[in-house]
């Protein structure tokens, strides 16, 4: 859990070696499976007790749970106009890390907006 816990760190301050998390990733791997979200494809735990587990350490109260939505609304943030995961991702993130304001200023960003209809295979407003 500890080099987990250090890899939604902030590129500039993330410590993980690429070959290190290239071999947890191969011994995580039997745990895991690939699934297509919007396009992009994810990885997520084969079996509901590795999850119910990462959810307990990293989103077992408030505090930590802003923290680490946070993290990763700034990930998609930074991703948002070059894929539709990160255009759909971060609204959630945000919410998550109870973050309203910057929440309203996407959802209300006709650009935001636009990129959304171009996504969508089907629009409901």
């Amino acid at each position: 859990i500890e080099v987990i816990d250090t890899s939604f760190a902030p590129p500039e301050e993330r410590i993980i070696p690429h070959m290190c998390l290239q071999r947890l990733l191969a011994d995580l791997d039997p745990f895991l499976v690939k699934r297509l979200v919007d396009g992009t494809l994810c990885l997520d735990f084969y079996h509901s007790c590795f999850a119910d587990q990462a959810h307990r350490h990293f989103l077992s109260n408030t505090d930590r749970r802003r923290k680490r939505h946070s993290q990763i609304a700034a990930f998609f943030s930074s991703e948002m106009w070059t894929n539709s995961r990160a255009l759909t991702e971060l609204p959630a993130q945000l919410i998550w890390a109870d973050r309203a304001g910057e929440l309203a200023a996407i959802l209300t960003d006709l650009r935001w907006i636009a990129a959304m209809l171009r996504e969508s295979k089907s629009v409901v407003l």
